[in-house]
């Protein structure tokens, strides 16, 4: 990287698609004027707990989360195994697990899981033999935010509490590290607004035909 990279990433949102909405509006704030920012979900976007999380085998909440513009999320732990296929071309982001790093940027990768502690990187399997990622983000949560042996652990952030977490990097390393809280005065953004009513009212029709079924 020659160029500071901004990384914005929520967190732990656990089904709650109401709080979508005005989070957008603050991710769109805290990108540069420059624009050169990846949005990324580190985990746990989805539930069982959250009924449409449910009924939709994980595919509810990242349907919101690609509408929001953002670049990759972590699907591990909470989508069907169905799900990946069934989600199909809806949408573009990355659906990253084990089985699926995506390289998000030139030399930029976002992963699942931190590799094996070794005293450099392990090449990806994507990579032609000979190369090194210059980038692996660990789309996991992590104590603090760190850059070791090429690979960026992100500090754990609460996006049901409106956190949103902002890391600006560069080939030097981590420039700056914070974590920023939704205010109140923080309004919906109602495109999103609408996103989140079509994801609900299509939970709610799948719902129904399942109940109509048993």
């Amino acid at each position: 990287m020659d160029a500071p990279l901004t990384l914005i990433y929520t967190a732990n949102l656990r089904g709650e698609l109401a709080i979508l909405p005005r989070l957008y509006t603050l991710i769109k704030r805290l990108k540069p004027a420059d624009g050169r920012a990846f949005v990324l979900d580190v985990g746990a976007a989805c539930d069982p707990s959250a009924w449409h999380c449910q009924v939709s085998g994980g595919r509810s909440v990242p349907i919101v989360l690609d509408g929001m513009g953002y670049h990759a999320a972590n699907v591990s732990a909470y989508f069907a195994p169905e799900s990946r296929a069934q989600i199909g071309g809806l949408v573009n982001m990355a659906l990253i697990d084990d089985a699926h790093p995506h390289e998000i940027s030139v030399g930029v990768w976002a992963v699942a899981t931190p590799p094996p502690a070794t005293s450099g990187c392990v090449p990806l399997p994507e990579f032609r033999e000979g190369e090194k990622p210059r980038l692996r983000i660990v789309l996991a949560d992590a104590d603090e935010t760190r850059l070791t042996d090429h690979t960026l652990h992100l500090e754990r952030v609460d996006a049901r509490a409106g956190q949103v977490g902002v890391v600006t990097l560069d080939g030097t390393g981590v420039l700056s590290a914070r974590v920023e809280t939704l205010s109140a005065s923080v309004l919906a953004d109602p495109t999103i607004a609408g996103v989140v009513e079509f994801v609900i009212s299509e939970a709610r029709y799948v719902q129904k035909r399942r109940a109509a079924r048993d």
